[in-house]
């Protein structure tokens, strides 16, 4: 009675029997196509994979460290890409800046704070750029004014 309440398909196989042997067939299959595939070619598939997927996400972050990168796009694209040239040189240029100073603090700043600051009163180097660093009164009683400044203490032939 079980086996005549089974719902039959058009070619008379019972449903039951049609779904079980199509999954052992497809199961096998399956297995034979896995066999087919090694093991080396699945690992250089997925770090394949997982090589493109750590570009992206690099790519995706350089985009981050870039100042103002997405307000100078919408910039863009309310006002043309002139504007936007305009806010991508003043970028430029607070690099540059921040470049040049961070030059001036490595080389010169603090080379010579540290050398001061090692310095005791009977080191030879003691007061020996002190002429260079402080101004001195015949030149601080003159130094507002326009001359001075104009000149730099430079003859030009």
């Amino acid at each position: 009675m079980e086996h005549e309440a089974k719902a039959e398909n058009a070619e008379g196989w019972k449903s039951d029997d049609v779904t079980k042997s199509g999954i052992r067939v497809a199961q096998r299959h399956l297995q034979r196509q896995e066999a087919k595939v090694s093991k080396a070619r699945l690992f250089k598939a997925e770090a394949g994979r997982r090589i493109t997927q750590m570009s992206r996400w690099f790519d995706n972050f350089k985009i981050y460290l870039i100042p103002w990168e997405a307000k100078i796009k919408r910039i863009e694209s309310h006002f043309g890409s002139v504007v936007s040239s305009y806010f991508t040189f003043l970028r430029w240029t607070l690099g540059v800046n921040v470049t040049m100073t961070v030059i001036m603090l490595m080389f010169v700043i603090i080379p010579e704070w540290l050398a001061d600051s090692r310095m005791t009163v009977s080191s030879e180097r003691y007061n020996r750029t002190k002429s260079l660093k402080i101004m001195p009164d015949d030149v601080r009683a003159r130094a507002d004014e326009m001359s001075t400044v104009w000149d730099l203490g430079v003859e030009f032939n």
